[in-house]
């Protein structure tokens, strides 16, 4: 875009027809009210995950359409915006929704998320892949001050023509102590400054040339280090910076006293592709002579090799890793990844759909490693080497009522053998083999069934997996070829009359076969199903299901039919209903129950379970809950009970006591904005002991976050009940006397970092116990001694106040950790 093209978008807007001059304040407001949320929904960029323009200040607003283009322009003093953390002002900005450009004039300030200023006469933002192009532009970056009369953006880098620059402009001084001039001028935002043809200047005036100039934004500076070391005597570190028509970087050089010269260096690519090329070779260590076995013995290697080239239609990417030492040399190559004596490597390359060639894509994978030292022990990945893999993918395949897609992929793979495959174990733990994968899903729904309220579809999924390996006769001689295989198939029929809708589905699952690899090893199954099901619903108020499911493989009726009733009268009113039957044995199965009723801000629900035939147990659960905004109260808990079938003897003193409701959940928290306080406590209703209580509290005031947590453990004695007989080995403990008072936990306040603070919480061994069997029920656990006796006949206040009264606390206190940039 030139000077000419920006102007002419100017005249245009000028001379085309205003849709409204009103002045009136309140006519602006509707406008804006009006227009804003469909213009920041049109301005989002779908390649770099959609970013919403958001207009705070302007005095008018104009819709035009010019040449088949919808055109949203704004006029201000200025025109003030935001978008995704970038401020934008303008007199006057011009947005194309058809073409998705945002053009901006007369004085524009553009500040963008990492912090750099821009301000230009004219400026053309392309929101689709965030590039821009500016005239009479000035750059803030960091210390450095940037100006030229023609700027463009592309993949983050800033491109300066006739480009002027200084670290001075800040020192309120006419004329800058010293500057550059070049004939272009590259910005890494964050990073690094790259200039061709400079001149540099001292109070204005040309005082030397330089085809080449590298200026550092970050802490990556040259170094040279002189030190001395018990191990290595006197050393030297260099790291020599150097710009080339290819790239920039480091030389490093290396020398120890005792063990001689390293060298290598630190490469930064400057083109479109993301290039870093890092090596480095250290002599071995000096001291006694190293086995052969030790990876160190000729020399320690350290090299990371990343490349990354993306492109609208296709991508490249490798990275090579190797790591024999990560102690010798802290600084380069901290955390590269790699190991010793082995180099690792992964190349790929893939194509990407576009509109005009949406399909098919293509795949190639290289993904391995080489060992360079066969004296040591092998060190086999666990993930399977590709050696290499090629896909060809077919995404969307064919489309309309029949629908087909699927992939292919082709490779030789090393990887663990699987240790349930008799020929592959004879192959060894680590095994090579070749592998085709065939993939295809295809489905079947027709758009106009013959008749109203018909539905059907047909699903097929087929995964074909083909070893280059072959099984093994009784003789040990080589058969057919190894295969994994795994097929799904479903078909589905419905159809509806009036309040009357019926289904039915039947469904084939087949795995089958074997594969000589562990990563590819699936459990071999067979399962075949029939599903059918009727519901009635005269009414939206409510309706009636009925359900079953049968296994085709073992020839029963599984899981169980379901008969279900729901009705909803009202928003605020749920009813629910359902029992399940054993077809064949002809028994009723759970009950299940549940009322609902919600009135905001109230909350109640109520449900009831019962075993119809296989038991008289019962279950009622009860929850409710209060939530007047920003507080929030709840309770639940659970009663169980059954009837006795027996004629009972005993007196009712030597009736041991059962344990018939679940724990009270009691909870409550109030969350004003930014900030949370909730209070949590359970209680034990059989014999009214404390269980467990606790206090969160979460304060948010940016950039610290403050979390305490308090958490008290009571000690008691549950009962025992029918599902937990022996309740000594759960959370209840019992046997300590005296309270136990909270120890001190400590804080450590810092902002955007993470600290907890947890205390062991040891409970005493549990008491030993008896079994005694109940008529007609399991056998339940009671403690032996004085305890049962008092859990049977009621314990007294005083015991029950000092186990009550025993705690044990929990602090922790969390605060975030700061991102690394």
């Amino acid at each position: 875009m030139n000077r000419n093209g920006l102007r002419g978008i100017w005249q245009r807007g000028v001379q085309a027809n205003i849709c409204t001059r009103a002045s009136s304040v309140l006519l602006l407001f509707l406008l804006l009210v009006f227009f804003t949320p469909a213009f920041a929904q049109e301005t989002e960029a779908p390649q770099t995950g959609g970013k919403k323009l958001k207009i705070l200040e302007a005095e008018r607003l104009e819709l035009r359409n010019e040449a088949g283009e919808e055109l949203v322009v704004l006029v201000g003093s200025p025109v003030k915006m935001e978008r995704d953390g970038e401020r934008i002002e303008a007199p006057r900005v011009i947005y194309n929704r058809t073409r998705k450009r945002l053009l901006l004039m007369g004085g524009v300030r553009y500040q963008d998320k990492e912090g750099q200023l821009i301000e230009a006469e004219e400026l053309e933002l392309f929101t689709d892949d965030e590039s821009f192009e500016a005239l009479e532009v000035k750059i803030e970056s960091g210390e450095f001050f940037l100006s030229g009369p023609i700027c463009q953006r592309a993949a983050g880098q800033i491109l300066l023509q006739e480009g002027y620059l200084t670290p001075c402009q800040r020192c309120e001084q006419e004329e800058a102590d010293y500057a550059f001039q070049a004939r272009e001028v590259v910005l890494y935002p964050g990073d690094r400054i790259i200039a061709r043809g400079v001149w540099v200047l001292l109070r204005g005036e040309r005082t030397l040339y330089l085809p080449v100039l590298l200026l550092f934004l970050n802490d990556r500076r040259p170094r040279l280090e002189f030190g001395q070391s018990e191990s290595d005597g006197v050393f030297v570190t260099a790291d020599l910076p150097y710009v080339s028509d290819f790239g920039i970087g480091f030389t490093l050089l290396r020398y120890f006293e005792r063990r001689g010269w390293g060298f290598g260096f630190d490469h930064f690519g400057i083109g479109a592709a993301q290039e870093r090329y890092q090596f480095l070779y250290l002599p071995p260590p000096a001291g006694p002579v190293l086995p052969d076995s030790d990876p160190r013995k000729d020399g320690i290697f350290k090299y990371r090799f990343s490349y990354k080239l993306e492109a609208p239609d296709w991508r490249m990417e490798g990275l090579i890793l190797r790591d024999d030492s990560a102690l010798d040399e802290p600084r380069f190559l901290q955390g590269a990844g790699g190991q010793a004596d082995y180099t690792t490597f992964l190349i790929e390359g893939a194509t990407r759909a576009t509109p005009s060639h949406p399909e098919p894509l293509y795949r190639l994978t290289l993904d391995g490693y080489i060992d360079h030292n066969p004296l040591a022990l092998p060190n086999e990945r666990t993930t399977p080497q590709r050696l290499p893999e090629a896909e060809v993918t077919f995404p969307r395949g064919l489309e309309g009522e029949f629908r087909l897609n699927g992939r292919v992929l082709l490779g030789y793979y090393e990887a663990p053998s699987n240790p349930l495959n008799r020929s592959a174990r004879r192959l060894g733990p680590y095994i090579g083999a070749g592998r085709l994968w065939v993939e295809h899903r295809s489905s079947y729904r027709p758009a106009t069934p013959p008749w109203p309220g018909l539905s059907f579809s047909v699903e097929n999924s087929f995964i074909g997996r083909y070893y280059s390996t072959q099984n093994l006769d009784e003789n040990g001689n080589p058969t057919e070829f190894e295969r994994l295989i795994r097929w799904s198939t479903s078909a589905s029929l419905g159809q509806t009359l009036g309040a009357f809708s019926m289904s039915l589905r039947v469904s084939r699952s087949v795995v089958e076969g074997e594969t000589p690899f562990q990563f590819d090893y699936e459990r071999p199954q067979r399962n075949s199903r029939l599903e059918g099901s009727v519901s009635f619903n005269p009414d939206p108020l409510f309706s009636l299901t009925a359900r079953a499911s049968r296994d085709l493989e073992r020839r029963v009726f599984d899981p169980l039919a379901e008969f279900a009733l729901t009705s909803r009268p009202f928003p605020w009113l749920n009813f629910t209903a359902s029992a399940s039957r054993d077809i064949e044995l002809g028994r009723w199965g759970l009950l299940r129950s549940s009322l609902g009723l919600s009135p905001a801000p109230f909350s109640l629900n109520l449900s009831y379970e019962r075993q119809l035939e296989l038991g008289l147990d019962r279950l009622l659960t009860l929850s409710a809950a209060y939530n007047p905004l920003p507080f929030n109260f709840s309770l639940r808990t659970s009663y169980r009970y059954w009837d006795v079938q027996e004629k009972e003897t005993r007196p009712p003193e030597q009736i041991p006591l059962i344990a018939r409701y679940d724990p009270l959940e009691l909870s409550a928290s109030y969350n004003p904005p930014g900030n949370t306080t909730s209070l949590t406590h359970s209680r034990d209703l059989n014999n009214g002991q404390a269980i467990r209580t606790e206090l969160n509290l979460v304060l948010q005031e940016a950039p610290n976050t403050f979390r305490l947590r308090q958490s008290f453990t009571h000690l008691y004695q549950p009962l025992p009940s029918l599902t937990n007989p022996t309740p000594h080995h759960g959370s209840g403990r019992a046997g300590r006397a005296g309270p136990a008072h909270p120890e001190p936990a400590y804080l450590c306040v810092r902002p955007d970092h993470r600290f907890q603070s947890r205390q062991r919480d040891p409970f005493p061994a549990g008491l030993p116990v008896q079994r005694r069997p109940l008529a007609g029920r399991p056998a339940v656990e009671l403690p032996r001694g004085p305890a049962a006796q008092s859990s049977a006949n009621g314990a007294s206040s005083g015991a029950r106040a000092r186990e009550s009264s025993s705690t044990r606390s929990r602090r922790s206190f969390t605060f975030p950790r700061a991102k690394t940039p």
